[in-house]
């Protein structure tokens, strides 16, 4: 909800009326006093929109006002279910049917990512000093956006593991979190200093790769760009990653997009060995 981290948000659903985070808060913290044995009196999750929805969704807020809405209802409506299943099958009487309307929750609109996308805040504690949506919120809601998605026409909300796992895969991704980076690149032409970094390293290993070569000749080269690379050591000196400098800013290698087998440690191993042609030859002696 800060004005200046996030210039363009909207607040355009929920049983809170709040227009700064300080009001929020404190509507927040009556309900939280209620249940000061609580520790976790908030749950939040985000709805986001595919690109090709993006229209649709930004100049109709009431229909995303209503997926809010939806969302929240089917998140406290699920967890009274399974807890009233839970009351029959140990003898018990299941509890009064809970009112969405008692809890306080929020949703605010952000748009500085390129895409619409809208974040829910909800009091577990109810009016009543019940407590509801306790477990398993985020895949709860992950299952209820699926619903919501055929209801309203929409098309597949992205899945947050999903794409990271399938961005993982793909050697030319830089970050899983880059959202942000790709929208300065959209509106600037120019990509943020961290991707100029790991395309730098990247290119210097490719060109690099089989001469023999290793850490301190990446080091030397960049150096010359202003790029500082520092190998990391645990107490018993073994390589346990490197970290990347540039301009004031800090990177470990992964952030740079070497992760899994394609570490920064296993690229420079591949500069290391030399191109051999050995085996071709033997093969030729034996034939």
């Amino acid at each position: 909800m800060d004005h200046e981290k996030h210039p363009g948000r909207e607040i355009i659903a929920g049983t809170v009326g709040a227009n700064n985070p300080r009001d929020a808060s404190h509507a927040f913290a009556s309900f939280r006093a209620m249940r000061p044995d609580i520790k976790k009196p908030c749950v939040h999750f985000a709805i986001g929109y595919a690109p090709e929805d993006g229209d649709r969704v930004r100049t109709h807020p009431e229909l995303r006002r209503e997926i809010a809405n939806r969302m929240v209802s089917e998140l406290i409506e699920r967890e009274y279910l399974h807890r009233a299943q839970e009351s029959r099958d140990a003898g018990r009487e299941p509890p009064p049917r809970p009112d969405p309307n008692a809890y306080a929750w929020l949703m605010v609109t952000h748009h500085e990512k390129g895409h619409v996308h809208d974040h829910v805040v909800l009091c577990r504690i109810g009016a009543d000093r019940t407590l509801w949506v306790g477990k398993n919120e985020a895949r709860s809601a992950r299952v209820i956006a699926r619903e919501v998605e055929s209801t309203f026409g929409l098309r597949e909300i992205d899945r947050p593991g999903q794409t990271l796992r399938e961005r993982q895969h793909n050697p030319q991704h830089t970050h899983p979190k880059n959202d942000r980076e790709r929208a300065v690149l959209r509106r600037t032409g120019k990509p943020v200093l961290r991707a100029q970094v790991a395309a730098r390293i990247r290119g210097w290993i490719a060109d690099h790769e089989g001469k023999h070569t290793g850490i301190s000749s990446l080091q030397s080269a960049m150096a010359r760009h202003g790029i500082t690379v520092i190998e990391r050591h645990d107490a018993y000196g073994q390589l346990r990653g490197h970290t990347i400098e540039a301009k004031g800013q800090q990177w470990t290698a992964s952030q740079l997009g070497f992760r899994g087998r394609d570490t920064l440690a296993a690229a420079l191993e591949r500069c290391t060995q030399s191109v051999s042609h050995d085996s071709e030859w033997t093969q030729d002696v034996d034939r």
